[in-house]
This record gives structure tokens, C-alpha cells and sequence, in this order.
């Protein structure tokens, strides 16, 4: 097979198809010429094969041209990636392909892995090589929560329904679940990544978001405290799309692997750390509360000034 300038019948016809490319519709344009070129995603992973089989006087002309057409794909590339990656080290056995169907979304094609990664044989990866992933390039799956234990009285709600549903150790809450708790209550609940919550008495916990990054061990969990007590040990984090966050009024606070807990009277909110540190903001302030300190949420909405916690009492 000819290399793509040997394609084009008119020096216009590829100054077009630079156009396209500039214009950012070259994935639309790479999918429509692979479809009616055989093997186009070898020539961009091998383009030195390509050149060389190029036939003068337009070899060098043709190399240069399509060295140019590759250079703004990597570029195009670099600049739709997040600048959030996932890093995977290659195991034997691993080839692009695999790779691109177990962790990226359907719509994102693997010459794109291959071209981020600058894989020359989607064939053969080096083991203990790092291939890097996008954020954004990557399947998320909703994640469940699951209850570890309760105590007294507990009412769990779906969303758009103010109907109570029974609720059983060892079962799943899915996103969306509101539980609150009698004076005299209590409820352990385990996320996907092995993180745990505590909810105490008289609270009112919104599971906001839960999802996971496929198998990756990277998982997203977002909580509501809409008023009562909790308390947490959070995982370390298994990489960059790792979260845990609980919104309180007045209050954000961002975890990565930590204890912690939350209260909240409705109306303001405080964070107390005794393991680990976090991130508290609110109303455009944000401070890193450490070990041992606490914040709460002042008049206007902002954290304070991190304080000491008092010591725990002598029994």
C-alpha cells in the first residue's frame, strides 16, 4: 500500500485535509480515511514504513508533509488530554487493545492510547513500562455503598420518594439514598474503595455520587450532612480520580486518606482531624486542617483558622 500524501490526487486535497485537522474534526476525519484506507493506524503508529516506500521526486516532499500531519495529531491529542492522568505499569502479556477495552470509555478508540503513549507496536509493550491514561478517557461505573451495621431506627429513602424502604446488613445503597437516624441510632456503611462511615444520631446523610473507575481501584464518593454527626477512615487514594468529599452547610471537606469527623446543626458545620489532614472550604476560603485541629464554619460561611482539638478526657 502507497503512504496517505500517495493518496491524495492534488496538492489541495491535502492541504484540506490539514485543514480538517487544524480545525478539530481530525477525529472524524481519521475514522473516515481508516475506514476506506487499510491499514491507515499502522502508517500513523509506523510512519518511517510509510515514508520509505514513498517514490521520488515527491518522497521527501511527502515525508515532510505527512511528519507534519502526525506532529499536529500528537499535538491535537496533548491538548484535548486532561491534565489529570492514570499511570499503569505494563504487566507481560498487555497490548494496547486489551488495555483500551478494559479501562477506556467506548467512544474513545485506542490509536489514540497508542498515539498519547507513542507506542510504535501496539503488539508488544515492555513490562514495567508506564502507559498513561486521561481522566478523562477512562469508563466510570456507578458504585454502591454498603450497609456494615446498624442499630434503632433507621429510615432510608430513593430519590423522588419520601417513602421509607427496609434496609439489611449487607445490602447495597446505590447514589441518591437519604438515611436518617433516631436520637438513638446508629449506621456503619463500607464504600468501593474500602473507605467507612459512621453515622451517629439524629443526622440526615445524602449519598450524592458514587462511581468508580472501572478496575483501576480509583473510586469517587461525594456525600451530604445535612445536619448530625459522622465519622470517617478513608483509604489512601489509588491515584489522581480518587475522592472523597462531604458537604455540610458552610462547609467542603476533601479527603484523601484519613480519619475524620463532620457535624453539622443545619445551619454551620465543623470538621475535627485525628488522623492524616484534610481540606475544608467554603464561601471562597479553603484551609488544610492537620492531625489533632478542627474548623467550623464562621457568619459567613468560611472556615476558620484551624484550631487545636481539645485532649481526649483522662477515664
Amino acid at each position: 500500500m502507497y503512504a496517505i500524501a500517495s493518496q491524495f490526487t492534488s496538492p489541495p486535497d491535502f492541504i484540506a485535509y490539514n485543514a480538517i485537522l487544524i480545525m478539530g474534526r481530525w477525529t472524524r476525519a481519521l475514522n473516515a480515511i481508516a475506514d476506506t484506507m487499510p491499514g491507515f493506524s499502522a502508517l500513523l503508529a509506523r510512519p518511517e514504513v510509510a515514508t520509505a516506500r514513498m517514490h521520488s521526486p515527491l518522497k521527501r516532499a511527502s515525508a515532510r508533509a505527512l511528519a507534519i500531519v502526525l506532529a499536529l495529531l500528537a499535538l491535537l491529542t496533548a491538548a484535548d488530554v486532561s491534565a489529570q492522568e492514570w499511570r499503569y505499569r505494563v504487566r507481560p502479556g498487555d497490548n494496547v487493545w486489551e488495555l483500551a477495552r478494559r479501562h477506556l470509555k467506548p467512544d474513545v478508540p485506542w490509536e489514540r492510547l497508542q498515539a498519547l503513549n507513542q507506542v510504535e507496536d501496539p503488539y508488544r509493550l515492555v513490562p514495567g513500562s508506564v502507559m498513561r491514561f486521561p481522566l478523562a478517557w477512562l469508563h466510570q461505573q456507578p458504585a454502591k455503598a454498603r450497609i456494615v451495621a446498624f442499630a434503632g431506627n433507621i429510615q432510608a429513602t430513593r430519590p423522588g420518594s419520601a417513602t421509607p424502604f427496609p434496609i439489611s446488613v449487607d445490602q447495597r445503597l446505590d447514589a441518591g439514598t437519604t438515611l436518617r437516624t433516631a436520637s438513638d441510632a446508629s449506621l456503619t456503611l463500607e464504600f468501593a474503595d474500602g473507605s467507612r462511615l459512621q453515622l451517629m444520631g439524629d443526622s440526615e446523610l445524602q449519598l450524592d455520587r458514587l462511581s468508580a473507575y472501572g478496575s483501576t481501584g480509583m473510586v469517587d464518593t461525594r456525600l451530604r450532612l445535612p445536619r448530625g454527626r459522622t465519622s470517617y477512615d478513608v483509604k489512601p487514594n489509588r491515584g489522581p480520580g480518587s475522592r472523597f468529599i462531604v458537604e455540610s452547610p458552610g462547609l467542603m471537606t476533601s479527603v484523601r486518606g484519613t480519619g475524620f469527623r463532620v457535624a453539622s446543626d443545619g445551619s454551620s458545620s465543623r470538621s475535627e482531624v485525628y488522623q492524616g489532614r484534610v481540606d475544608v472550604s467554603g464561601g471562597g476560603r479553603r484551609v488544610v486542617v492537620a492531625a489533632g485541629r478542627g474548623t467550623y464554619s464562621d457568619a459567613r460561611q468560611q472556615p476558620v483558622t484551624p484550631l487545636a482539638l481539645l485532649p481526649a478526657p483522662d477515664l
